[in-house]
């Protein structure tokens, strides 16, 4: 068979195939034309729907542009945006088609911003149910306001977040603060902390911390109200123990109670001088630690009401113990007459008779202060009174000057009486005023062993003067006996007695010793500023020579240090030099004394010795505490003459060897 070539199928070939068929079939021509009348109207009928309905997928092509630029014009009212786009030309479908892009960007746009406002305004939420203090918000998702999706609405929103977040931030701070506060005062009071927590909030107390704390406003009314309360407590509790403190004390002082018996409430005790803020020992303020103490009071107080009698007494002994160490007038023995019945009456409470002694006490110590400063002063002249005394028989004694034991120290003691005797006038004055002007303020008299001060001085100025009198008057009259017996002499130079020998320098001793014009303080006090200078200034001519020798190593003197002497060695050499080139220097030493030139060997020795002491102690000042080693050797030279070496090793202050 020959393969036909397709034909196509058209409207002509079927009306074509249908005319053959009619004609083989014989039909009419008038049924031929109802046919094809027929044929044509339901091709009419079917271009007519297919029209419409192509028209009408137009019409909704039209309504799908038109929703598609009124949803982008919505959606950039909504983001606050002005994205601009164009329809452009050609087909609706190439228009739909440019359109689409444009509006499906703006859609994720549109849900990625509803999905911003809805967590910020869910966190919004939670953090108000929080202060509100209704806990995690169970509802569903916040409904957002596609209307207004802004940049603006969204950074005020998140604005808002940050505010509520930092208040909540404040509010946990708040709580935690208030929390540690209670968590102080529960330990220093041994409260139970975690129930205080709970009657609060149970999430406060919540010890696997699942459940968030609250921080609502009635949360921290409640807790600031618990922080109040507490502080009351323990502040009522501190000054329930300071009051118990001192009761004891005040007890224990008074029954002398022993100290080991006082060492079991010296946790009591120890809060007596203690602030509130400086009390933050745990249990300190607990109530067990309050009912122990007491029981401590009141069994004190028991034993204090049965030993009364005997610390009434007790109290008298202090107050005439005090009397007695000033010398105040006290008549003991009327006043324990008294005291004894006014305890056996039965008719005066002990315990104020107790405090009107400890009043009384607490005066005579006050009045003892104020005497002391003049007691004093009593003493120290009663002392020179006696040591006047002594010193008077001691000169009446004629074999106070024999070799025998003990003579050095009773002229060193009249040495020292003879100083304190010549200051006794300015000791009386002294005391004098300084008793008037006590007398002056207390109103009345000093008296001292029942006696007034004022008195004793003045009688004891009359009998001094009176002494004074008598010894101008043994002055005189030996000053007559020994121009009579000089005028003797002269008279009969052979028939007296030698002037050398030694009963003769023996009288001159005496006298000289006798004489105060001639002590050496008084030869002291004598110098002028002047003199004084020019000493220091040859005493500091020496110690430069012997700094600079004793630094050199060089030797001090020799064989030969006679003033004819060639070389009187290094040290009066030196000083020579010194003296050289020094008018002022050389003045002095020419015009100093004999026997107070700084040069002998025995004042090197001082000065060198002075050096010495100040050099080790500046070493040790240097060495502190640091670790130190010492190094000796010795070697022998020909002579047979041994030098020692020692060297001082140790870490400088500073670091270094």
């Amino acid at each position: 068979m020959t393969n036909m070539p397709p034909t196509r199928t058209t409207c002509a070939s079927l009306l074509h195939e249908l005319q053959i068929i009619w004609d083989e079939i014989g039909e009419s021509d008038s049924e031929r034309d109802r046919m094809l009348l027929q044929l044509e109207q339901e091709c009419l009928d079917f271009y007519r729907k297919k029209v419409e309905k192509t028209r009408k997928y137009k019409a909704e092509l039209h309504q799908s542009l038109a929703e598609a630029e009124a949803e982008i014009a919505n959606v950039n009212s909504a983001l606050g945006e002005h994205t601009s786009f164009s329809r452009g030309r050609g087909t609706l479908k190439e228009q739909i088609s440019a359109i689409k892009p444009i509006l499906e960007e703006l859609r994720s746009k549109k849900q990625e911003r509803i999905k911003q406002f809805s967590e910020i305004q869910s966190q919004v939420v939670r953090i108000c149910a929080e202060i509100a203090g209704n806990g995690q918000s169970n509802s569903s998702d916040p409904q957002v306001n596609e209307c207004d999706l802004t940049v603006r609405k969204l950074g005020e929103l998140k604005s808002h977040l940050q505010e509520l977040q930092t208040e909540k931030i404040f509010r946990l701070q708040k709580v935690n603060s208030h929390i540690n506060t209670v968590h102080e005062l529960s330990a220093v009071m041994s409260i139970d902390f975690s129930k205080t927590l709970n009657d609060v909030h149970p999430s406060l107390s919540d010890p696997s911390g699942s459940q968030l704390k609250s921080i609502s406003n009635d949360t921290l009314a409640r807790l600031t109200g618990v922080v109040h309360s507490l502080k009351q407590e323990k502040q009522q509790r501190l000054q329930k123990l300071q009051g118990l403190g001192r009761t004891l004390i005040e007890l224990w002082n008074l029954m002398d109670t022993p100290v080991d018996e006082q060492k079991g409430f010296e946790h009591v005790t120890s809060l007596i001088s203690s602030s509130l803020n400086e009390v933050s020992s745990q249990g300190c303020l607990a109530l067990d630690v309050i009912e122990q103490s007491e029981v401590e009071v009141e069994r004190l107080n028991a034993l204090k009401a049965s030993k009364m009698k005997e610390l009434v007494f007790k109290r008298q002994n202090e107050l005439e113990e005090i009397y007695r160490g000033v010398h105040m007038d006290v008549d003991s023995d009327v006043a324990r007459e008294i005291l004894r019945s006014l305890v056996d009456s039965g008719n005066v409470d002990l315990s104020d008779l107790l405090s009107s002694m400890d009043d009384q006490i607490a005066k005579a110590k006050e009045q003892a202060l104020s005497r002391k400063d003049i007691l004093d002063k009593v003493e120290k002249w009663r002392y020179a009174i006696e040591e006047e005394k002594w010193l008077e028989e001691c000169e009446r004694d004629e074999n106070r000057y024999s070799a025998g034991r003990g003579a050095h120290k009773n002229l060193k003691r009249a040495e020292k009486a003879r100083n304190l005797v010549s200051k006794i006038s300015s000791i009386c004055e002294n005391l004098t005023a300084k008793v008037k002007a006590w007398e002056m303020e207390k109103g009345i008299p000093f008296l001292y062993d029942k006696v007034p001060v004022l008195q004793s001085l003045e009688e004891y100025s009359v009998l001094r003067q009176e002494k004074e009198e008598e010894k101008q008057k043994f002055r005189e009259q030996k000053r007559l006996q020994e121009q009579f017996a000089a005028e003797q002499e002269a008279r009969f130079p052979m028939g007296g007695k030698d002037p050398n020998s030694f009963h003769r320098m023996a009288e001159r001793a005496y006298d000289d010793f006798m004489n105060q014009f001639q002590h050496i303080e008084n030869v002291f006090e004598n110098f002028t500023s002047e003199q004084v200078a020019n000493n220091l200034l040859q005493l500091k001519a020496s110690i430069d020579v012997v700094r600079v020798l004793a630094f050199q190593g060089i030797t001090f003197r020799g064989r030969d240090e006679s003033v004819g002497s060639k070389n009187r060695e290094n040290f009066l050499e030196i000083l020579n030099l010194t003296v050289s080139y020094n008018e002022k220097i050389a003045e002095v030493i020419a015009h100093a004394p004999k026997n107070a030139s700084y040069t002998s060997p025995m004042i090197q020795k001082e000065i060198l010795h002075v050096f010495s002491t100040k050099m080790k102690k500046a070493i040790c000042d240097e060495i502190g505490d640091a670790k130190f080693c010492i190094l000796v050797d010795e070697a022998r030279d020909e002579s047979m003459k041994e030098q020692m070496a020692i060297v001082l090793r140790f870490v400088h202050k500073d670091g270094f060897m």
